[in-house]
């Protein structure tokens, strides 16, 4: 999955820190598998709060 980072370039993915709670739900596990082989590889993880991240853009509407 994926590549290393080149020298000086910076990546940074953000992941909803979003909880589902239902019986087939399998995003705690991509979560955790996407974190595991991305980190290794030089990307910066971060987690992101999903309040409010459906709001459009106050300056453009976008």
């Amino acid at each position: 999955m994926g590549n290393k980072l080149p020298d000086k370039k910076k990546v940074i993915v953000a992941i909803g820190l979003g909880e589902f709670e239902t019986t087939n739900s399998r995003h705690i596990g991509f979560t955790r598998y996407l974190i595991r082989k991305l980190k290794p590889l030089g990307y910066t993880i971060v987690g992101v709060d999903e309040y409010y991240t459906s709001q459009k853009c106050p300056c453009c509407g976008g």
